[in-house]
């Protein structure tokens, strides 16, 4: 399973996938033989942040991390998010007060995770 940014250049990769399940801002993209996952989060991963983060009510600068985009988005190119406490602090808190977009995003990863090779479609389409 990747996780990957919806971009302007076009993965020809994906040529290699179905799109499996689709919402506002992300995408379940399925291998055609294998059981591989692709999850696509667009427009780009810094506005799905900060978007999600502000339906939580939640700021950027109460973990320490920049609220402008620009700013945000060379923070988030620098470091490696998954070890940065910071990043831990906001998805956890995103997680508890959760919008849509986000439980369908944990939800997804959590089922992809445990059904590794029996995943059913149907199940990750009613997340």
């Amino acid at each position: 399973m990747g996780i990957i940014d919806k971009d302007k250049h076009v993965l020809n990769y994906l040529d290699e996938f179905n799109e499996a399940c689709k919402s506002s801002s992300l995408i379940l993209h399925k291998h055609k033989t294998w059981h591989h996952y692709v999850i696509q989060i667009y427009p780009a991963i810094e506005r799905f942040i900060l978007d999600n983060a502000m339906a939580c009510s939640l700021s950027l600068s109460d973990f320490s991390l920049p609220t402008e985009l620009n700013e945000f988005k060379r923070l988030t190119k620098s470091v490696n998010s998954k070890n940065d406490d910071r990043f831990r602090r906001l998805f956890k808190a995103m997680d508890r007060h959760g919008t849509v977009e986000i439980k369908r995003l944990t939800a997804w990863i959590k089922y992809l995770k445990k059904h590794q090779y029996n995943t059913k479609i149907d199940d990750l389409r009613n997340l």
